[in-house]
């Protein structure tokens, strides 16, 4: 009867220790994964100019993507200070970080939003497009 608990005893650890391995590389990207990921970043944050309330809501959100783009992690921090503007716009940011790290874009994606980007960058700074076409 001992023996019988020992061996599910041990099944059970062995079940369990397994799926932290396994729940543990889940985190682990490619190369290539890596890159995507980071390329991504500013393709979410380049449209911020101006959109924050104060000092404070601008260098929370630097503080985020600094620690996104080098980490990938999203640091906790205290959002009570905030404005309700600058709250939205940084949850916002967070939500879009997560997207992309449980689903890295490809790199025909990020082409697509980076040429959006470029669009809108000619856009904001001249008032005749320098693109021909």
């Amino acid at each position: 009867m001992k023996n019988k608990y020992i061996n599910s005893a041990i099944f059970l650890l062995i079940v369990f220790s397994s799926n932290l391995v396994f729940a543990q590389s889940k985190e682990k990207y490619t190369d290539d994964e890596n890159a995507r990921i980071k390329f991504a970043v500013h393709l979410v944050t380049y449209d911020t100019i101006g959109s924050f309330d104060n000092a404070l809501g601008e260098a929370t959100c630097k503080l985020l993507v600094f620690s996104f783009l080098e980490n990938q992690i999203c640091p906790k921090i205290d959002f009570a200070k905030l404005s309700s503007n600058d709250m939205s716009v940084i949850k916002k940011y967070i939500n879009s970080f997560d997207a992309i790290k449980n689903n890295p874009p490809t790199w025909d994606e990020l082409l697509l939003k980076e040429t959006q980007y470029q669009i809108w960058l000619d856009a904001s700074q001249h008032r005749k497009s320098k693109y021909k076409n």
